[in-house]
């Protein structure tokens, strides 16, 4: 998960390397994945995309620390459905 200030998901000056927190420059995020399996795309065959994010530890907080929140990556799984 990285940072950034591009919705369109170019690269952009502001891009944040993958893993450095999402900051007042960078409103959005974008979340690549490495695929468990190799995926090869079938001529004439476009399969649906099935995405499911775990939010159970996407936030973290810090309650010692005068109440501090920061996000942490989703879970996240991708199934090619044929």
């Amino acid at each position: 998960m990285n940072g950034t200030d591009a919705i369109d998901g170019t690269v952009t000056a502001n891009e944040e390397p993958a893993g450095d927190p999402v900051d007042g420059d960078t409103p959005y995020i974008k979340f690549r994945v490495e695929l468990g399996t190799p995926f090869t795309l079938k001529p004439g065959k476009m399969p649906n995309v099935q995405v499911a994010f775990n939010l159970t530890n996407a936030v973290q907080f810090d309650d010692a620390a005068a109440c501090l929140v920061w996000p942490n990556a989703p879970v996240v799984s991708i199934t090619f459905v044929e």
